[in-house]
């Protein structure tokens, strides 16, 4: 297998009963401060919808001001919540879920003890916020149009 070339699948020392590969953009709390950094993040949702996209928030503190107002403006859909996520005490943007707070799992107990909890929102665009997109980027399309014959 050529390491260069990501092409190349991962080969099992097994043959699984089935392989899924997505791609999944991950954000915390902090990129969520701007105005700025929320239209990057829905620009990104309306481009590639067939992604998945989470914030993982700590548990301990509210959600930012930005996320809840794009919330409440019909923009981003967080009907989605899962707890019990703790950061991986080696890898940035790298989660681990633990079956609860009651493991009786060594390792996930001392992870549970050591670290902070995180809920891991599931984000989507609105319907409304959709088709918003979609009229902004066929006016776009069609001003390009007219600047090209003019």
């Amino acid at each position: 297998m050529n390491q260069n070339n990501p092409k190349d699948k991962e080969v099992f020392p097994f043959k699984p009963d089935s392989v899924k590969e997505h791609s999944m953009h991950i954000f915390k709390d902090d990129d969520f401060n701007t105005d700025a950094q929320i239209y990057d993040i829905v620009r990104l949702m309306f481009e590639y919808p067939e992604r998945e996209f989470y914030l993982f928030h700590n548990a301990s503190i509210q959600l930012s001001s930005k996320i809840i107002s794009a919330e409440k403006q019909n923009i981003i859909l967080l009907n989605k919540v899962d707890c019990f996520y703790y950061e991986h005490p080696q890898k940035k943007k790298n989660y681990i879920k633990t079956s609860g707070n009651n493991s009786q799992i060594d390792w996930q107990k001392e992870l549970i003890k050591n670290n902070q909890e995180y809920h891991r929102y599931t984000l989507k665009l609105t319907k409304k916020a959709k088709l918003d997109l979609e009229i902004a980027y066929k006016n776009s399309k069609k001003k390009r149009k007219i600047k090209k014959i003019i």
